[in-house]
């Protein structure tokens, strides 16, 4: 693989292209095949263009589809994958062998297909015939009730026919040979055929089985789980999407009020209801071929059920719990902090007795006042002693004497 001198792309390696065969292992006109595009990585840039004999095709996806194979169909395809730092390209050789002049016919990939009332139904058919002086010149489809054969009287669709109906034809006049239904009624249901004319052939009938068109009505239905009468919260339901016919393409998409909703299951499970629920839900079903709708009005009334006691219980006991930590820390920061009545001055209290002055006699009668002073301690601690006693660390101070 080439690879552009700037590229970062070291770890992404193009293998090739291989083939795919749905039908058989050697091609033969109307064989199904695919080709496909391998790379050992995805980048978001990556892009697939594919060539035949140096032609380029419109398709730009990593694999080539085949429906049914023609003559016309062999030769070269080249494969070039490209991103923004690198690029590739592989070539693989398709022949198409065993046609005859005489050889004629008709594929469905699907032999049974669901059609919901009132929408449309798509009936993919891919045709072959010798390319050589050949040119189809008429395409027809026909619907069979009880007969084994068309006939003029049960065609839906003639190409050399102007009138306007419900069978539309968006194929061909090469290889594809798709009916669409529009606006699918019961009286629809039964087995369809297409047939084509060239120019050299009589118009006979090409031998093919057919496709078998099933009529099927689409229904939204609501279940109830719990709870009677109107729909209240608290109640449990489940919304089912029901059709009567199941393919292997089959998708269900549901919607509330216009807005998609992230499930793909064909029922929709509410096990409580509550009034933010109530709207209108759409059941989209879908497959490779029709598609189909329904709506349904869910209306949930009243209140919404008050929460249950173990919640409540739980929440209340959170609340009691926080209060609790708050309190033992508010009071483990308040010990640890002085309280401002202690920083004051501390000393201690000190009695001062009366100093007799030289040759003054006291009386008995006479009273004595003592003063009291509080002295500054280095411990800090409130003491009171007397004037008498001595220590080392308090300087005894005397005060004034009042006597009366």
């Amino acid at each position: 693989m080439d690879r552009r001198p700037w590229s970062y792309s070291t770890s992404c390696r193009f293998k090739g292209v291989t083939k795919h065969v749905q039908w058989k292992r050697t091609f033969k006109p109307g064989d199904s095949l695919n080709l496909t595009c391998d790379v050992n990585c995805t980048q978001s840039s990556s892009q697939f263009l594919w060539s035949k004999n140096n032609e380029l095709l419109p398709e730009s996806g990593p694999v080539l589809h085949f429906p049914a194979l023609t003559l016309r169909d062999s030769g070269n395809y080249t494969c070039t994958w490209k991103t923004n730092m690198t690029s590739g390209s592989k070539t693989i050789s398709l022949q198409v062998e065993g046609a005859q002049d005489s050889e004629r016919g008709v594929k469905y990939p699907n032999e049974t297909i669901c059609a919901v009332s009132t929408f449309s139904v798509s009936i993919p058919c891919y045709y072959y015939y010798p390319r050589q002086n050949n040119q189809v010149t008429q395409m027809l489809w026909c619907a069979l009730q009880s007969n084994t054969h068309c006939q003029e009287s049960l065609y839906v669709y003639n190409s050399s026919s102007s009138s306007i109906t419900d069978f539309k034809y968006i194929g061909d006049n090469k290889s594809d040979c798709t009916l669409l239904i529009h606006n699918v009624q019961f009286s629809y249901s039964g087995k369809y055929k297409f047939n084509f004319i060239t120019n050299v052939t009589d118009g006979g009938e090409v031998n093919n089985p057919g496709v078998t068109v099933q009529f099927t009505d689409l229904k939204v239905s609501l279940i109830r789980l719990s709870g009677n009468g109107t729909l209240k919260p608290g109640d449990s339901l489940n919304l089912t999407c029901d059709v009567t016919c199941t393919q292997s393409s089959s998708q269900f998409v549901w919607f509330k009020n216009n807005e998609q909703l992230n499930t793909s299951e064909a029922v929709l499970h509410f096990p409580a209801l509550t009034l933010s629920e109530s709207g209108n839900y759409t059941c989209t079903w879908k497959t490779n071929m029709t598609s189909g709708s329904k709506t349904i009005s869910l209306q949930v009334e009243g209140e919404n059920p008050p929460w249950p006691f173990w919640i409540i219980a739980v929440v209340a006991g959170g609340g009691i719990i926080l209060v609790i930590i708050g309190v033992v820390i508010c009071l483990r920061s308040r010990k640890d902090v002085v309280p401002e009545d202690n920083k004051g001055k501390v000393g201690e209290q000190t009695q001062v007795k009366q100093v007799p002055q030289p040759n003054e006699e006291v009386q008995k009668q006479e009273e004595v006042t003592y003063a009291s002073v509080c002295v500054k301690s280095s411990s800090l601690n409130k003491e009171c002693v007397h004037a008498e006693q001595q220590r080392e660390s308090i300087s005894i101070i005397y005060s004034a004497v009042a006597i009366k």
